[in-house]
């Protein structure tokens, strides 16, 4: 069973967001620029294995030497954030039908996907930071590369998305295990809607790791 509840924008911020194609993709910006810092913070490694060095502070008068954004960028990448501001409040509607008080987010969901794949290991012919990119925007549909990476999720038509999906099943039956924990619920269904449909080594690993802890979890219970 799926636990998602999409956003899907309406048809006027759809139109602000296409307005100005080249300048809305905010999560591309900051996953350019953060990308680095995120590195050097979690103590890994730049191109080759060679440490990434922490940048130096920002000057003083950082503001004042940025070049000034223009109006309509400004406006649509504002635009953009307050419709992510439902990501935050929309809870995930597999929870609720089961009358889980206090359900997680949507962007609860995605932030720990993300995280999943920041801290997978290295994997062949694997992009991380794409696979980071496609965590965070995968229940968000939106325009160019956010849309052209929501696809390529939706389609499951590369091997970053083969490994998003994975970690898409593992959070689930992670916080289900949470779940069942805290509420003292039996939510079998979720184990078994993903069994047998994780498609890499990680997922598979990971999976089996979540079903043991909570086999020892019900072992402990009787």
């Amino acid at each position: 069973m799926a636990v998602s509840s999409r956003i899907y924008p309406p048809p006027a911020a759809r139109g602000l967001l296409r307005a100005s194609p080249p300048r809305i993709l905010p999560v591309e910006r900051a996953s350019r620029r953060l990308a680095p810092c995120v590195r050097a913070i979690s103590g890994g490694s730049g191109p080759g294995g060679s440490p990434v060095p922490r940048r130096p502070p920002a000057p003083a008068d950082a503001a004042a030497v940025a070049p000034p954004s223009a109006p309509s960028s400004a406006s649509s990448a504002i635009d953009f954030l307050t419709l992510c501001h439902r990501l935050k409040t929309t809870k995930r509607k597999g929870w609720i039908n089961h009358s889980i008080k206090g359900p997680e987010s949507i962007a609860d969901h995605m932030y720990r996907m993300a995280l999943m794949a920041l801290i997978a290991g290295d994997l062949p012919s694997v992009d991380r930071e794409r696979c980071i990119k496609i965590a965070i925007v995968h229940d968000l549909a939106e325009a160019d590369e956010i849309k052209e990476l929501w696809e390529e999720y939706e389609n499951n038509s590369s091997i970053e998305a083969n490994l998003v999906k994975d970690f898409d099943k593992v959070e689930m039956i992670l916080q289900a295990l949470e779940y069942e924990k805290e509420h003292g619920k039996v939510l079998d269904e979720f184990f078994l809607s993903t069994a047998g449909k994780f498609q890499t080594e990680i997922g598979k690993s990971w999976a089996a790791e979540v079903n043991a802890r909570r086999k020892e979890q019900c072992g402990k219970q009787k």
